[in-house]
C-alpha cells in the first residue's frame, strides 16, 4: 500500500507525464490492452490509463481516437453483450465501464486536434449516429464537439479567442492557424447533418442537465455554421415546433426529417 499522500503525488506526477507525452506516446510505451483486439480484463494492463487521460490530455491527434481507441471501445461492448448473453452480468457491467472510459477520452482529445480538418470527416457519421442512438454517450460526443469546434476556433484566430474557456487556453497550441481554419470549414461543412442529431436528441432527453449539454453543442456548432443555412434551419424548427404543439404532439417527432 501507498503511503498517506503517496497516492497524490503519484496521480500528479501520472497527470504531469500525460500531459508532457501526450496519448500517443503514452500508449506505445504502456499499450492499453496487451490485445487491443482482444483486450482482457483479467490481464494484467494498463487501462488505468483511460481516467488519467480524461483528466490530464491537453489535446492530440484525432486519429488516435478514431483508429485506436474507437475500434477498442466496439470490442469492448461487444464482449459485454456476449457476456451479459452468457449470463456473466458482473463482466458484462465491467467491459461496459471500460467501454464509457474510452469514449471519455474524446474530449480531452478534441481541446487541440491538428488533424481535425483531415480526420473529422471519416469520424463524422460514427459520431452522429452515437448521439442518435446512444444516450450514455451523448455527454462526451457534444463535450468533444465544443472542445473541437472552441479549439479550432482558437488556433484559426491565431491562439487568442476572448470567447473561449480557461481550460482550452491551456492547451498546447499544437494546431496551427491554416490548421484551425481548414478544421473550422470541415465543421461547418457538416453542420447540416449535426444540428438536426443534434436538436433530435435534445428535443427526446428529459433530464436538464443532459439537455444543457446538447444545447452547449449546439450553441458552438451553430458559430461555425454558415449563417444562411443556419437561419434557415431554425425557422424550419420553430415551422415544425409550432406545427406541433398545434397537432398535439411532440416536438422531438416534429423535427425528424
Amino acid at each position: 500500500d501507498l503511503q498517506p499522500g503517496a497516492q497524490d503525488e503519484l496521480e500528479r506526477a501520472i497527470g504531469a507525464m500525460i500531459a508532457a507525452f501526450g496519448a500517443v506516446d503514452i500508449c506505445r510505451v504502456l499499450p492499453l490492452y496487451k490485445d487491443m483486439a482482444h483486450p482482457d480484463l483479467a490481464a494484467k494492463n494498463h487501462a488505468w490509463l483511460l481516467p488519467a487521460m480524461r483528466k490530464h490530455l491537453r489535446g492530440g491527434p484525432l486519429t488516435f481516437f478514431s483508429e485506436t481507441l474507437l475500434p477498442l471501445a466496439d470490442r469492448l461492448q461487444e464482449m459485454a453483450v456476449q457476456a451479459d448473453g452468457k449470463g456473466l452480468p458482473i463482466e458484462a457491467k465491467n467491459l461496459m465501464l471500460v467501454h464509457q472510459q474510452v469514449w471519455a477520452a474524446l474530449p480531452a482529445l478534441c481541446l487541440d486536434t491538428p488533424d481535425a480538418a483531415t480526420a473529422f470527416p471519416a469520424l463524422a457519421r460514427r459520431l452522429g449516429a452515437t448521439l442518435q442512438s446512444d444516450p450514455a454517450l451523448r455527454a462526451p460526443v457534444c463535450t468533444a464537439m465544443v472542445n473541437l469546434v472552441q479549439g479550432s476556433r482558437r488556433a484559426a484566430a491565431g491562439g487568442e479567442d476572448e470567447d473561449m474557456g480557461d481550460s482550452d487556453k491551456q492547451a498546447h497550441n499544437r494546431t496551427t492557424k491554416e490548421e484551425g481554419a481548414a478544421a473550422v470549414a470541415q465543421l461547418a461543412a457538416f453542420s447540416k447533418n449535426f444540428l438536426p442529431v443534434l436538436f433530435n436528441a435534445c428535443a427526446e432527453t428529459p433530464h436538464p442537465q443532459q439537455r444543457a449539454t446538447l444545447l452547449q453543442a449546439i450553441g458552438e456548432y451553430a458559430r461555425v455554421s454558415d449563417q444562411k443555412q443556419l437561419s434557415g434551419f431554425f425557422q424550419n424548427v420553430i415551422k415544425k415546433l409550432l406545427a406541433a404543439a398545434a397537432a398535439g404532439g411532440e416536438g422531438g417527432d416534429a423535427m425528424e426529417g
